[in-house]
């Protein structure tokens, strides 16, 4: 009997305090509360990301090149999209539809590619301005 007093307070007691907490941020301004909205969000969002991961439910690595192989990949979001910068060129990586594709996004200098095939498996890209 003892028991099911104290889980009646304890339930009791929650309820306060979310009334409480929902008091206090119905009265910030509403600047505050987006804000809290925004990054509540992107917290869910990455967390998501971070479990699709750790899943291995991904096709998208990142290389050190420090270890075997298998040890220097780290995982990323499935289908991310990777941005490479030099000093006159973005580079916009990702793989869609079985096909790697590169875009040089022109918001520096060079907004055009050049590809150089260097064998079979392998090319370069280089960036060009006009």
């Amino acid at each position: 009997m003892g028991t099911d007093t104290t889980e009646v307070q304890r339930l009791a007691m929650e309820e306060i305090t979310e009334r409480r907490e929902r008091e206090r941020y119905e009265r910030l301004p509403t600047w505050a509360r987006h804000r809290i909205e925004k990054l509540e969000s992107d917290s869910k969002h990455w967390k998501n990301k971070a479990l699709e991961m750790e899943k291995g439910d991904t096709n998208t690595f990142q290389r050190d090149y420090s270890g075997s192989l298998e040890e220097d990949r780290r995982p990323m979001a499935r289908d991310s999209q990777i941005l490479f910068v030099t000093d006159e060129t973005e580079f916009e990586v990702g793989f869609r539809n079985g096909v790697l594709e590169v875009n040089a996004t022109g918001r520096l200098r060079n907004d055009r590619m050049i590809v150089r095939p260097i064998s079979s498996n392998l090319v370069a890209i280089e960036g060009y301005g006009h």
